[in-house]
């Protein structure tokens, strides 16, 4: 029944977008050309659904959507159904029969439909939902700011206009235990076969799913690399030789050396899996913390952040507070000095720049993906550090908490084991991927997401910079501190 199933379709949208079902034929109405065909039936709102229009409705069902329930119709049918809808909606005697004798029975077939019909309709519906949500908050984001625009050198490459977007994978497939496996073995090959030495400028063509990278020793790599910062997209660069000779520093001895007596506060979850929080305003009244933290010396916690215990066990991470722990930082500062405070390096950022924060993780640590307001240069000196990254006009897609909430700017979703009955539009989420070794670093752009694992025990040197065009999320999402329909 096509008033039926239109009714169908639009509880599913509604129930997808937590709009109303006049905010959603309002939408159609008003926006037809920027929206998937299939909603063009959907005309206006009446008690129980929608009228429908059965004309253009029968091309719509045959062609777009019977195929999402494994239904296929020959062209002989095709054509007879068309003749039969054409029939019922032209001829008089057709409508004075659906006048006289036609009973409203859309709510009794509503309820007496099988979760199946209801399930695949959802799933279907989400992705022309996704496709409403994403028109609406990427291509405003985008051309609000700018980015739809990107203001180029002469004779920089034509793919950095899409960037990263041209190069998206589905998140689904990169962050499943399956796609990480695979990836983590395809970065292996990289260091082996050269790609990973390989500047982006030298091949011309950047690798789908993958953050580019650029050759820090290389006038014309530093200049590309200055131009995607205003593009505001990110890049990885190597063959900084400076981190690298810092990097090599960062031994076991050395962090006893001048460590292992301090007390640092002390993150402690009780599986791999890390949600950071803050308590500045009032938790909701359900809320328990994610993990624990504890003071511990230094030389204690690295015992056990050496270790590999099993997923589903305690795990440890440090992350020190550049400003409020200088004193026991110092040592570090004197290392990072050549990169931070000399005014001829690349990034320095003068008073715009807080100070570079130490980070210590065990192999297997997994941060939830969230934004930073500020601009992110991360730093590696030992291990390995997995990052997957989502720009902003992803976030319909990411389920974020809310502003006031302890986790807010980070997702709701596991990436691992990502929960698609419950968080349905994540499907729908892109993103590119890189593995940071030693004496690399990864430019994180303001507001973009990013999930971040731990391959091995490592040391990471985070530094966050307000550049002049690092953006407000207050500005950017409004008061809820997130995008619209998309908080958990």
């Amino acid at each position: 029944c096509a008033a039926h199933l239109s009714s169908l379709c639009l509880s599913a949208v509604m129930s997808a977008t937590g709009l109303s079902s006049s905010d959603v034929l309002e939408n159609v109405l008003d926006s037809e050309d920027a929206i998937p065909s299939t909603l063009a039936p959907f005309l206006r709102e009446d008690s129980l659904g929608i009228f429908v229009s059965y004309p253009s409705l029968s091309d719509k069902i045959l062609k777009q959507i019977l195929p999402h329930f494994g239904i296929t119709v020959t062209m002989e049918a095709n054509e007879k159904i068309s003749e039969s809808y054409n029939e019922y909606s032209k001829n008089p005697a057709a409508k004075k029969r659906k006048s006289d004798e036609y009973k409203d029975d859309r709510k009794a077939k509503h309820d007496i439909a099988p979760p199946s019909l209801l399930t695949t309709t959802n799933r279907f519906f989400a992705h022309l939902t996704s496709a409403m949500v994403r028109l609406e908050e990427e291509s405003a984001f985008r051309s609000r700011f700018g980015f739809d625009k990107p203001v180029l050198m002469p004779g920089t490459p034509s793919w950095l206009a899409s960037y990263p977007h041209n190069l998206f994978k589905p998140l689904t497939d990169i962050v499943t235990e399956e796609g990480r496996k695979a990836s983590i073995a395809d970065f292996e090959l990289m260091r082996s076969d050269g790609r990973a030495v390989t500047s982006v400028l030298d091949t011309g063509k950047p690798e789908v799913g993958k953050v580019v990278r650029l050759n820090f020793g290389r006038d014309e790599d530093r200049a590309m690399a200055k131009a995607m910062i205003d593009a505001h997209v990110p890049f990885i660069f190597f063959n900084y030789t400076t981190l690298e000779d810092i990097s090599a520093k960062f031994t076991d001895d050395m962090l006893i050396e001048q460590m292992g007596d301090l007390m640092f506060d002390i993150d402690i979850s009780q599986s791999y899996r890390f949600l950071f929080y803050s308590l500045h305003s009032q938790p909701p009244s359900d809320w328990k913390t994610p993990q624990d933290r504890k003071k511990m010396k230094f030389s204690d916690f690295f015992k056990k952040a050496t270790q590999t215990p099993p997923l589903e066990s305690k795990h440890y991470y440090l992350q020190t507070n550049g400003m409020r722990e200088a004193s026991k930082m110092k040592w570090v500062m004197e290392l990072l000095s050549p990169i931070f405070k000399s005014k001829s390096s690349f990034f320095y950022m003068g008073k715009t720049s807080t100070e570079p924060s130490l980070r210590i993780g065990m192999a297997d640590v997994e941060a939830r993906s969230h934004y930073d307001g500020g601009w992110n240069f991360v730093f590696l000196a030992r291990g390995r550090k997995r990052f997957v990254l989502s720009p902003v006009d992803q976030c319909p897609f990411l389920y974020t908490y809310k502003k006031g909430h302890p986790s807010a700017r980070h997702t709701c979703v596991d990436f691992r084991r990502p929960d698609l009955t419950k968080y349905p539009l994540f499907q729908y989420a892109g993103g590119v991927e890189a593995i940071l070794y030693p004496g690399e670093v990864l430019h994180i752009p303001s507001l973009t997401y990013h999930h971040i694992e731990s391959l091995e025990f490592n040391v990471m040197i985070n530094y966050v910079t307000r550049l002049p065009k690092a953006l407000s999320a207050d500005e950017v999402f409004g008061d809820d501190g997130v995008c619209k329909n998309s908080f958990c």
